[in-house]
């Protein structure tokens, strides 16, 4: 079942069927319950806020239990580009534990799939394949919810997005959680090569090398290889979850596509030369950097990161995890989180508190 290989994306046809994520997943093998226990009590107000003539989806959880205190929400992007949000719902755990978790389906993929199929091939939708896009949505979300201090967290091409948003300036940001990152799509490209393709037999080495060469990407060989490396860096859980599999399932190969490229061991599109190393010392939040010990992310291209943006936290490094890491380990990860965001409260209370002298 080609389903069940995650970073395929090439390989799936899209389905206007909507989600179901926020409902019942009990008839899957593995269901988000399964994962992160019952989480039925939380409030879930879902609604969408429109941008640039299309509906962005939105769902913000949140407990009722829980008053949120100094507590702000965590705003949560998804990876990618245009692999909706379903398959970072472990982050409901935030929420049971008093932090709003706002998730979000960018343009073209998932509940905002906006019947559009490939922006390559309608001149007036290009800007789809544009990180200035991305960013400029984000903003239109966070101010159509009514937001006004809130975290970011973004996963894999989420946390890229993060960088750049958090990169503008905006007033509200407390903190970002770049969980799956890099800072430079070359470094990110060669590390992966020198550090996971090279584990792989001899054989299968030069015959991927040929296959990308010859970018022969449809070919068996090609896809032979690429399902060998999925258990091993991209999702280690078996079998795979519903909310993995909603993503594959409604996720967009056209965007995605013409912003990372046809193959996952080079980055070919709008992306190809994307950097943020000669910025990112202008990053003004706390930052935790976040990657599992068998992410596709390496742990130099993440450290980059780390060793860029001055207000950084040390690197966090998930066991047994790969790079779906809420899916393989969603309790270390927000504990992990979680420690970040009360830490960074904490800090920010005891500022604001007026000097006793």
């Amino acid at each position: 079942d080609t389903e069940t290989n995650c970073k395929h994306i090439v390989a799936y046809g899209m389905t206007d069927k909507p989600s179901t994520d926020v409902g019942d997943d009990s008839t899957a093998d593995v269901s988000l319950t399964d994962l992160i226990g019952c989480m039925k009590h939380l409030d879930c107000q879902q609604d969408h806020v429109d941008v640039r003539g299309f509906q962005i989806k939105y769902w913000l959880f949140s407990n009722p239990k829980k008053p949120l205190g100094n507590r702000f929400p965590v705003v949560a992007l998804h990876g990618g580009p245009s692999m909706p949000h379903n398959y970072i719902l472990p982050l409901k755990l935030l929420a049971d534990l008093g932090y709003p978790v706002l998730f979000y389906d960018q343009c073209g993929c998932g509940e905002s799939k906006n019947g559009i199929d490939d922006p390559k091939k309608n001149a007036k939708l290009e800007y789809l394949l544009t990180v200035e896009y991305y960013v400029q949505e984000l903003y239109k979300v966070i101010e159509g919810v009514g937001l006004t201090q809130y975290y970011v967290y973004g996963s894999s091409w989420g946390s890229l997005l993060a960088q750049e948003f958090a990169l503008t300036q905006p007033s509200g940001l407390l903190g970002l959680i770049l969980d799956g990152t890099f800072c430079c799509a070359q470094e990110y490209s060669q590390t992966q090569w020198r550090d996971l393709i090279s584990t792989l037999p001899t054989f299968s080495q030069n015959k991927l090398k040929q296959l990308v060469a010859e970018k022969k990407f449809d070919s068996k060989g090609y896809k032979a290889i690429e399902e060998a490396l999925t258990p091993q860096f991209t999702t280690r859980l078996v079998p795979h979850p519903k909310c993995f599999l909603d993503t594959l399932k409604y996720s967009n190969p056209a965007i995605y596509q013409g912003m990372q490229g046809p193959s996952e061991f080079s980055i070919g599109g709008t992306l190809e030369h994307w950097s943020t190393v000669d910025r990112l010392h202008q990053v003004r939040v706390p930052t935790l950097v976040v990657r599992g010990e068998y992410d596709t992310m390496t742990a130099q291209a993440s450290q980059h990161v780390v060793d860029l943006i001055p207000t950084s936290w040390p690197m966090v490094t998930i066991p047994r995890a790969a790079h779906c890491k809420l899916i393989d380990e969603p309790q270390a990860c927000c504990t992990e989180f979680l420690k970040f965001l009360t830490t960074v409260d904490g800090i920010r209370e005891a500022c604001s508190k007026p000097s006793s002298d």
